[in-house]
């Protein structure tokens, strides 16, 4: 996502569906929202949309906390970079998630190429009929890991590339040589027909790589996004911070996108006919009914980056968390009306706002939303909105 969950439809590290790309709008000249946000809380919409019947679809596994790179933005603390999910564990996940109708499963660490396990938790959710995806810095591919995919249904395997230099990429990883590792195994796996995805986190070090790593990705028939908003650490020290865009660098960064990337301006985030606001709801934290995530230790939590547990499956069973979780329940009666700064913004489509972030970035208040998002939002706006109007594709209201 760049500097937000809806960047070209795609996530902090997932591709995802949004009913507002289907529908051409016409777009009022100041690029303002043309529906009113929902005072609805969260629990309402979904219970609304699915009969009484919300349901969790998709679930992020943690399978290890341990990684062998040691990016300089990582939002885990280097110290939680330990511990791996017991096969026990694991294996009661996957069978209390279909029993409840979940249908995607990420697999994800830390490196998850480092279990032991990785590939017999692989067959066993490729067993279970789960669409599968994996994020992996694809440095540890072997014969026998390329093997299980090519048997397995993966449906989306994500890597990260941060430049093609590899100075600034191996400089980003801290890990000599990974770039050349990366790319090997990118074409290895293209190679056996493993679908692929390659998401580039933007940073001060690589703030001038992406369009290059676009560029080289489509050459290769890959998929690409970027992600601009480097999210805090999860321990509230605010310590990956210094690598994170200044408001005039992620400027800069959406202007090469708008001159470079075509499916970026015409059906993506920044085309002026999906400028239409969805639901505060489905757009902010409706996520967190139907996207969760699990950590190695157990800790069901509402995204990989957000340590704010809201059960734990080795005291407790996820249908059980789902229905009870006093912390869950908090999340999902949230309203616009919890967010002052949300109710009458017209750059909602180009915010970055999501509660995790807001939470690392203030010492766990998920409430408040950092300074830095807000302005980032509004300038985003006005810089898409007059690059519209510059190059005559922009629709004026009548």
């Amino acid at each position: 996502m760049l500097y937000s969950q809806k960047f070209d439809t795609y996530i902090c590290e997932d591709k995802r569906f949004s009913r507002s790309d289907l529908a051409t709008k016409t777009v009022r000249a100041d690029f303002t929202p043309q529906t009113r946000l929902s005072r609805k809380s969260a629990q309402e919409y979904p219970d609304g949309r699915f009969k009484n019947r919300p349901r969790l679809s998709s679930l992020q596994i943690e399978i290890t906390g341990r990684c062998n790179e040691r990016c300089v933005h990582c939002y885990i603390p280097r110290e939680n970079k330990t511990g791996d999910i017991s096969p026990g564990l694991f294996r009661e996940t996957l069978e209390q998630s279909r029993d409840i109708g979940v249908l995607n499963l990420t697999l994800s660490g830390g490196e998850p190429m480092l279990h032991k396990n990785f590939c017999e938790f692989l067959e066993k959710a490729t067993e279970y009929g789960f669409k599968i995806s994996i994020f992996s810095n694809l440095t540890l591919i072997n014969d026998k890991i390329v093997e299980a995919l090519k048997k397995s249904n993966v449906k989306t395997l994500q890597a990260s590339v941060y430049s093609l230099d590899a100075q600034i990429h191996d400089a980003i990883t801290n890990l000599s040589g990974s770039l050349e590792k990366t790319i090997k195994n990118i074409k290895r796996l293209i190679d056996e027909q493993i679908p692929l995805f390659i998401s580039c986190p933007i940073m001060k070090e690589n703030k001038n790589s992406y369009i290059d790593v676009l560029k080289w990705a489509k050459s290769l028939g890959i998929g690409c996004a970027p992600t601009g908003l480097i999210l805090s650490v999860s321990d509230f020290s605010l310590s990956n911070l210094r690598h994170r865009q200044s408001i005039d660098e992620a400027l800069n960064l959406i202007s090469s996108i708008l001159e470079n990337d075509e499916e970026a301006y015409k059906h993506g985030r920044f085309s002026p006919h999906s400028a239409h606001v969805n639901n505060f709801q489905e757009q902010f934290i409706d996520v967190y009914r139907h996207a969760l995530a699990v950590n190695a230790g157990g800790n069901l939590i509402p995204a990989a980056a957000w340590n704010y547990v809201l059960g734990n499956l080795n005291e407790n069973t996820l249908s059980d968390i789902l229905e009870n979780s006093s912390e869950l329940k908090k999340l999902l009666n949230l309203t616009v009306e919890d967010f002052p700064k949300c109710k009458n913004c017209v750059s909602a489509k180009f915010c970055g706002m999501c509660l995790g972030a807001n939470a690392n970035d203030n010492s766990g208040d998920y409430l408040k939303i950092p300074d830095y998002v807000c302005e980032l939002a509004d300038k985003t706006r006005k810089l898409v909105h007059n690059w519209w109007t510059e190059n005559n594709y922009f629709t004026k209201e009548g």
